[in-house]
């Protein structure tokens, strides 16, 4: 459903939700495979690229799990869109769901409180990690920065838009 939730607008009918499910299946496509690059990296890269004593063992695990996640679990949306895609019952309820004024709401809300707690979770980071650790205030304010600055590229782009 977040997934989904990136895709701006609002389907028409029935057939236009069918061209999104589809989109959608080519992006979880393109993050599956990236999550078995990922796991090849982690299994051949890292090894290669790190030295001996270098933690290698646990960013070897770290990249293998987070790869093999990622792939799982994008394999198995495309799995569920490709079967939701062949009932049409069930892609009708879906599309009944996915439009329905209430859920639209509810996902435009929680992804507003994700991205605003983002924010003050990173820019407190930012504030701590400076009296610790200038590796964790650099990545923190990088992190700040990148938001705000994307928030302003995509309210410009969607203001232009809509």
């Amino acid at each position: 459903m977040l997934f989904r939730s990136l895709f701006t607008g609002v389907p028409a009918d029935l057939n236009a939700y069918r061209a999104r499910l589809q989109a959608a299946m080519r992006l979880y496509a393109a993050l599956a495979t990236l999550g078995a690059f990922t796991l090849l990296f982690g299994a051949l890269g890292v090894p290669a690229l790190l030295p001996e004593g270098g933690n290698v063992e646990y960013f070897s695990g770290f990249y293998c799990g987070m790869g093999t996640g990622l792939a799982l679990g994008f394999l198995v949306l495309i799995l569920r869109t490709r079967r939701l895609l062949r009932n049409e019952a069930a892609l009708r309820r879906d599309f009944t769901k996915y439009t329905d004024e209430r859920n639209r709401a509810i996902r435009h809300r929680a992804l507003l409180a994700a991205g605003v707690t983002l924010f003050f979770l990173l820019y407190i980071a930012m504030l701590v990690g400076s009296l610790f650790a200038p590796a964790l205030f650099s990545f923190s304010l990088a992190g700040v920065l990148a938001f705000a600055l994307l928030f302003g590229v995509f309210q410009l782009y969607y203001s232009r838009k809509l």
